[in-house]
């Protein structure tokens, strides 16, 4: 039973081998000089995404880490309850800037 406080919310990692605020300021021109991607060892970043727009898109990423684990962790913490986590998702093409 659902208590009237509990919102059931979607939350999501996704890998990805680009980091995306590093790709935001690249195309606002404000990369400070010999700025780098943070990426791991593989070349990837976990993104947390909660939840959807109204029109089922996604948009900013809610937090990102260089681990899974890492991003499951800040996910878990920065939710008021806790996460049940169900099933992976598949690596989402990079954004158009």
């Amino acid at each position: 039973m659902l208590h009237a406080d509990v919102k059931m919310r979607q939350v999501a990692v996704q890998r990805a081998n680009y980091d995306f605020w590093y790709g935001i300021a690249e195309a606002d021109d404000r990369l400070e000089p010999g700025e780098e991607p943070s990426l791991n060892a593989d070349g990837f970043r976990y993104y947390l995404l909660y939840d959807k727009w109204p029109d089922g898109t996604r948009f900013w990423p809610d937090g990102s880490a260089l681990t899974e684990q890492d991003a499951k962790e800040t996910a878990e913490k920065m939710l008021p309850s806790p996460v049940q986590w169900l099933a992976e998702l598949p690596t989402p093409p990079p954004p158009v800037c």
